[in-house]
């Protein structure tokens, strides 16, 4: 199976050409609203980054815009979390798909308690 094929059947997003990465919930990320979750907790949630989990067809990591907090925090910034696969090989079972979906839940769920978009809006609301 190639990489399209890969990501048409995981229901992952594949950007094309020569990339390897897939990405997951590309329509429903973790928007994070800086001055919303404040310093700490944003800073908290750049630590959580670094997790990665490796495995023999893949690896799953999430990233964002990493200018940092003095950057994004402004009332009308609003980054994002987007969780990412890099595929190694893309012949995978229905096992190694289901277990790579999980994979990319669980990395997802690090950082569900900074998705702050509600923040954003309440502040784009005061601007308009």
């Amino acid at each position: 199976m190639n990489i399209t094929e890969l990501a048409e059947k995981s229901g992952l997003t594949f950007d094309g050409g020569e990339d390897t990465r897939l990405f997951y919930d590309d329509n429903d990320r973790i928007y994070v609203h800086a001055p919303t979750i404040g310093e700490t907790s944003y800073r908290e949630m750049e630590t959580k980054l670094d997790r990665v989990i490796d495995r023999e067809k893949y690896c799953v990591y999430a990233w964002n815009d990493c200018s940092g907090f003095e950057y994004w925090n402004s009332p009308l910034e609003l980054n994002y979390v987007q969780v990412t696969v890099e595929v190694k090989n893309s012949d995978m079972s229905d096992v190694e798909i289901d277990q790579m979906l999980l994979d990319c839940e669980d990395i997802k769920e690090d950082f569900y308690e900074y998705h702050s978009i509600k923040g954003y809006l309440s502040e784009l609301g005061k601007a308009v």
